[in-house]
């Protein structure tokens, strides 16, 4: 997302993660790819609203990515109150403060899981876009959801679980013998993001 809005050659881009390892990464990225963007990073998990309203207080982004997601199916099924506090609390979390400090969008990456949802991730991501939906009713704001499929790069994603499962020499277990399977690239899956924020205005 950071690579592809740098290109819109945005006053700031604020990157926010739980692993300070992966931002530094990204801001040494963007500095050599667009090096008249201003980039900020801030180690943040989306469940500590405290730290994460500290965060919107300093920075005021206009337009909000919110992407932090519990995105492996049987992990949630595993730890439902954990896919709960991220999916749910924290959405409730970015949104508000969102509200809060008048950003004038907010896009929230949700699952075609989302549809008619069978599972916790499923289930926890609807309830996100309803979130989401509720807030832009009542505010007036642009805040909408795009539904993604399996983004290949995803770290949290269903690729890399059936990556792992080949090099370790199998077997690849999948949850239906008919089920079908449909991968995007990350860049790809930006695109959408983008064009929707486009078109959602």
């Amino acid at each position: 997302i950071c690579r592809q809005a740098s290109e819109l050659t945005p006053a700031r881009i604020v990157c926010l993660g739980r692993r300070a390892e992966n931002l530094t990464a990204v801001r040494d990225e963007l500095r050599r790819w667009a090096p008249d963007v201003d980039v900020a990073t801030e180690v943040c998990d989306v469940r500590e609203r405290g730290r994460l309203a500290a965060i919107f207080a300093v920075h005021c982004p206009g337009i909000v990515f919110h992407a932090a997601a519990k995105k492996e199916i049987r992990d949630a099924e595993t730890n439902p109150a954990d896919a709960v506090m991220v999916n749910v609390q924290g959405t409730i979390n970015v949104v508000e403060l969102a509200l809060e400090s008048n950003s004038e969008m907010l896009i929230f990456t949700s699952s075609t899981k989302a549809f008619q949802p069978v599972s916790v991730m499923g289930a926890t991501k609807r309830l996100g876009e309803m979130i989401v939906s509720s807030a832009a009713s009542l505010s007036g704001r642009v805040f909408f959801s795009v539904r993604l499929s399996n983004v290949l790069e995803s770290s949290g994603g269903v690729h890399a679980l059936f990556r792992r499962q080949i090099e370790s020499g199998g077997p690849v277990t999948v949850t239906h013998p008919d089920a079908e399977r449909t991968f995007v690239t990350a860049a790809e899956a930006v695109r959408l993001l983008l064009e929707a924020l486009i078109l959602d205005q």
